[in-house]
């Protein structure tokens, strides 16, 4: 067994125990929040954990701690160019279902990054994070249940359903948000996605943190070369949803 190891931020007194962390991926969200945190003054311990539908959370490098303050899930189902990297959304939270549930692990706080591809199947209307999730294809259906599966899980969680992503490593999506020739696009900035994700690290250790749901978009509806916000563009956002699917930047409390 390779000895633990793990980074303290910092600790802002002797006698208080640094919140114990475990981000689980890597990538452009989570190597983002692991490059924020190193650079910040907090009272964190700092474990990179993967997942794994059998073995559920585990580290390689490491030994994970028993007791989990904070449990941060930011991953992708792989690529689709190598299907044999892909796991499926129905499939990924089993083996953390059993950890929890045999007592082998506890965890007293998760936040998972989701999509808002879990109200594809709502074709109009005005979408907020009070509205239940409803969605058509494979990966939306199965995000929908990982998302319940954490959810009946022992723990306090939040979901942040995040629009499409641009800004730094997403230079994709921000030439099709600008357009919305088709119909409405919604988008959020990367960063922000981090901001929320550090800000929940912070409630965590301030005894702040609570379940919720968070429909995460910069604010603008995108449609047709212009951009509208609400609630300053209220009466031409009602029109549009009467048509199409609006998604409004929104939280709503899960208790």
């Amino acid at each position: 067994m390779v000895k633990e190891r793990r980074f303290i931020v910092a600790v802002a007194s002797v006698k208080q125990r640094p919140l114990n962390l475990v981000v689980c991926g890597h990538g452009r969200i989570g190597g983002a929040l692991l490059e924020k945190l190193g650079v910040q003054e907090l009272p964190v311990s700092v474990w990179r954990a993967r997942i794994d539908p059998e073995q559920g959370l585990y580290c390689q490098e490491a030994t994970l701690p028993a007791q989990i303050d904070l449990l941060i899930i930011c991953i992708s189902a792989g690529q689709k160019s190598k299907p044999s990297t892909r796991w499926q959304w129905r499939q990924i939270f089993a083996g953390l279902t059993r950890q929890l549930h045999s007592g082998a692990v506890t965890v007293k706080n998760i936040v998972m990054v989701s999509s808002t591809r879990v109200y594809e199947a709502i074709e109009q209307g005005i979408v907020t994070a009070h509205t239940s999730a409803s969605s058509c294809s494979e990966q939306g259906k199965g995000l929908v249940i990982a998302e319940q599966e954490l959810m009946a899980l022992p723990a306090q969680v939040r979901i942040l359903r995040a629009s499409g992503l641009y800004g730094v490593g997403y230079p994709v999506y921000r030439p099709i948000l600008k357009a919305g020739l088709t119909k409405p696009r919604f988008g959020v900035d990367s960063a922000e996605v981090v901001a929320r994700l550090y800000q929940s690290v912070v409630a965590a250790i301030d005894g702040r943190f609570c379940g919720q749901i968070e429909v995460l978009t910069d604010g603008g509806v995108y449609f047709e070369g212009e951009c509208f916000y609400w609630p300053e563009d209220r009466p031409r956002i009602e029109v549009l949803a009467k048509q199409y699917r609006i998604l409004l930047n929104s939280t709503a409390i899960t208790l």
